[in-house]
C-alpha cells in the first residue's frame, strides 16, 4: 500500500456539500442499496470527472441528487481517506440550497441535528467530519481560510502537489484507457542539487526549484498539469500526447532551462545567478488493460534514472531507446 511513505493505492477526488437549514440542521442523504456501501448516510456530493472544476461538479452532483440548484460556497475542509482498493480526497464545500431538495437518486434525504449526528451510519469518509459537528453542537459558519488552490497546490513552488498531481494522473490515466488516447508522463529532476545547496546553502536551492516550477509550467500547454514529484523535481501529465510529442515538450523544457539565469539572493542582501540542468524521463501510454499509475510512473522513473546514468542533461524516452 505504500512505498518510501507514499500511499500506492489509485486516488479518487470526489466533493461534498455541507448544507443547512435555517434550524441549523445539516443535510444527510442515504445512498442507495445498489451503491457501493449502500444504505449508510453521507454528505451530498459525488465525483469529479477529469477536466471538471469541483466546484462545477458538486452543483451537478446536487442538481442530479436533489433536483435543485445550488450556490457552492467556500472549501470548509477536506479529508483523506483511505480506502481497501483507494485513496479519498474529500473536498467539502459550504453550499446554499436554491429550492427544495428532493430524493431523486438517493434512496432519501434528512435534515438533521448536528448533536445527534452520530447516530447515523454514515460513510467511513465523512465519519470524522460529523463527529467534529456532532461534538460541538452546531455548524462552525467560518470556513477553512484556504481556497481549493492553496489545499491541492505545492505552497513553495506553485504548482499543484504531489498528492493532488497523481489524482489528476489517474483521472487522465481513466480516460485514456476508456477511450484508448495517448497520454505521456514526464519526470524533471535537477542535476546535482546537492552541489547548489552545498556552495550556496539550501535557501538558494528553494530558491531554483521555485522558478524551475515556474519555468516548467509555463513551458506547458493549457491541458497539461505540472506538480511536484520529488525534493528536486516535478511531473508533468501530458493528455493526448504520444511519445514524440512528449520528447519535443521535455527536450524544449530541457533546453529553455539550461539556458536560464536562475536569480537568487545569498547573506540577505547579496544577489547572484545560478545555472543549472535537468535531465528528463518520458513514458506514454494508450491505456489498455495492462495500465497503471504506478507502472506509468516506474517506467518514467526508470527512463529519468538512465539520463542521469547517461551523463545528465538529457532526455531518455522510455521503450523507444531515443536518448539526446
Amino acid at each position: 500500500m505504500y512505498a518510501d511513505g507514499v500511499s500506492t493505492l489509485p486516488r479518487k477526488l470526489v466533493v461534498a456539500a455541507l448544507c443547512t437549514d435555517a434550524r441549523g440542521r445539516v443535510l444527510l442523504t442515504k445512498r442507495l442499496v445498489d451503491q457501493p456501501m449502500g444504505g449508510l448516510w453521507e454528505l451530498p456530493g459525488g465525483k469529479v470527472e477529469p477536466g471538471e472544476a469541483p466546484a462545477a461538479a458538486l452543483a451537478r452532483e446536487i442538481a442530479e441528487e436533489l433536483g435543485c440548484a445550488c450556490e457552492v460556497g467556500r472549501v470548509y475542509d477536506v479529508v483523506h481517506h483511505v480506502y481497501p482498493r483507494f485513496e479519498l480526497v474529500l473536498v467539502v464545500y459550504r453550499v446554499e440550497l436554491q429550492g427544495v431538495p428532493s430524493a431523486r437518486q438517493v434512496e432519501r434525504l434528512s435534515w438533521v441535528e448536528p448533536r445527534v449526528l452520530e447516530r447515523y451510519e454514515v460513510l467511513p469518509a465523512d465519519v470524522e467530519l460529523v463527529r467534529a459537528i456532532a461534538r460541538r453542537g452546531y455548524v462552525d459558519a467560518r470556513p477553512l481560510p484556504r481556497t481549493f488552490e492553496q489545499l491541492t497546490h505545492d505552497r513553495r513552488h506553485g504548482c499543484l502537489g504531489t498528492h493532488y498531481l497523481r489524482v489528476r494522473l489517474d483521472e487522465e490515466l481513466d480516460r485514456a484507457a476508456r477511450y484508448t488516447r495517448p497520454l505521456s508522463l514526464v519526470l524533471v529532476d535537477v542535476d546535482d542539487l546537492g552541489a547548489i545547496n552545498d556552495r550556496h546553502g539550501r535557501a538558494v536551492g528553494d530558491d531554483v526549484l521555485a522558478q524551475l516550477a515556474a519555468v516548467t509550467t509555463e513551458n506547458a500547454r493549457a491541458i497539461d498539469r505540472v506538480g511536484s514529484f520529488s525534493r528536486g523535481g516535478f511531473s508533468i501529465v501530458l493528455p493526448e500526447t504520444p511519445s514524440g510529442a512528449a520528447l519535443g515538450i521535455a527536450e524544449r523544457l530541457r533546453a529553455e532551462v539550461a539556458a536560464h539565469r536562475f536569480q537568487a539572493v545569498i547573506a540577505g542582501a547579496t544577489r547572484i545567478e545560478v545555472r543549472c540542468t535537468v535531465s528528463c524521463g518520458v513514458a506514454s501510454t494508450r491505456g489498455g488493460p495492462g495500465a497503471d499509475t504506478m507502472r506509468l510512473e516506474a517506467r518514467a522513473d526508470a527512463a529519468l534514472w538512465r539520463a542521469k546514468v547517461a551523463g545528465r542533461n538529457r532526455t531518455v524516452v522510455d521503450s523507444s531507446g531515443l536518448e539526446l
